[in-house]
């Protein structure tokens, strides 16, 4: 059974492909607006991380990927970090960077059959 993890939470030094992005690493990565219009920027840091971030940002999100991780086979990004940023006042979720198309930039093209058929 899967257990909820300790906050903040870093995965194994094993398990990462690189050393975690800092805060300031993160704070230095400006999101494409077009991208990201609200006020949670998921930026890539590196070439294997993304960071969403914010003050509004749950980190209940990257509870709920360990637990599907350890607890189904539904494949999810690898969560490397979860915490909170008392300078800041920013919750981080570090996870995977997986390569592929941003649904965001194209669902507005799509008609209601291709978007039922992405969701399924």
């Amino acid at each position: 059974m899967a257990t909820l993890p300790t906050l903040p939470y870093f995965a194994p030094p094993d398990r990462l492909p690189a050393p975690l992005p800092t805060v300031a690493e993160i704070m230095a990565v400006t999101p494409p607006p077009e991208l990201f219009p609200r006020k949670h920027p998921v930026v890539r840091v590196g070439k294997h991380v993304m960071v969403k971030y914010g003050r509004g940002v749950r980190l209940q999100e990257g509870e709920n990927m360990l637990f599907v991780q350890q607890s189904s086979n539904v494949p999810v990004p690898t969560l490397y970090a979860l915490f909170h940023d008392e300078e800041t006042g920013n919750n981080s979720i570090v996870q995977e960077y997986i390569p592929g198309q941003n649904m965001f930039r194209y669902w507005d093209t799509l008609d209601a059959d291709k978007r039922l058929r992405t969701m399924q």
